[in-house]
């Protein structure tokens, strides 16, 4: 709901503090924020920028390609360190993921961690009958 994402961002900047805390130890800390074609997209990306590249990464939902990872950069100077995971959860994400590393001048911190998830595969009749789905891969 609604609310809960607000909620959420509210929350960031305590939980991002200790966050640092745990990152400078050597831990890798993550944000999950929603993907480009969302209304959340900015405000969660927003929310994330004062420690992004300080030992916070972004993990970039529903990326479709590298003008999902390029939006992110060109959304604050702040990502242009952070580490940031594409997470391919979508059939157009599943074919563009060549795109996501081909773009190595532009992104430049970019993780070489592609992150399949199964959720938005499944009935999917192209996806589901190939194995992709009850693999797990």
């Amino acid at each position: 709901p609604e609310s809960a994402k607000l909620a959420a961002r509210a929350s960031l900047h305590g939980t991002l503090e200790h966050a640092q805390a745990v990152a400078a130890l050597g831990t890798a800390v993550y944000v999950r924020v929603n993907g480009l074609r969302t209304a959340h997209f900015l405000d969660d990306l927003q929310a994330v920028a004062p420690w992004a590249g300080r030992g916070v990464g972004v993990m970039l939902s529903k990326c479709s390609g590298s003008d999902d990872v390029a939006a992110v950069l060109d959304t604050s100077k702040a990502f242009s360190g952070a580490a940031i995971i594409p997470l391919i959860e979508t059939l157009e994400g599943l074919r563009n993921r060549h795109s996501v590393m081909e773009n190595r001048a532009r992104i430049i911190r970019i993780s070489t961690l592609l992150v399949f998830t199964t959720g938005f595969f499944r009935g999917h009749p192209n996806i589901e009958n190939t194995g992709f789905v009850q693999n797990g891969v």
